[in-house]
């Protein structure tokens, strides 16, 4: 029986390496979900589940450690990096 793919959340307000790490990450055969922004990695937040969490820490307009706290909580058992 396959396995369902490891679900990663990547964080990033640089364009290029968002789209960099997406299609790195999905040639390796893991599953992601971009967000742009510290509010739309919340929504996804909500609606799913994610394995590991890749979160910027320079991102713009948004203090990405008390992002990256509030990401952990929703996802207590996502690893973090």
């Amino acid at each position: 029986m396959a396995r369902d793919p490891i679900k990663i959340l990547i964080v990033d307000d640089d364009e290029d390496v968002l789209i960099e790490l997406e299609r790195l990450l999905e040639g390796e055969g893991y599953s992601t979900a971009t967000a742009w922004s510290g509010q739309e990695a919340l929504a996804l937040s909500e609606k799913l589940q994610f394995d590991l969490l890749l979160v910027d820490e320079h991102l713009a307009n948004v203090d990405a450690h008390a992002l990256f706290d509030e990401l952990v909580a929703r996802q207590p058992n996502a690893f973090r990096f």
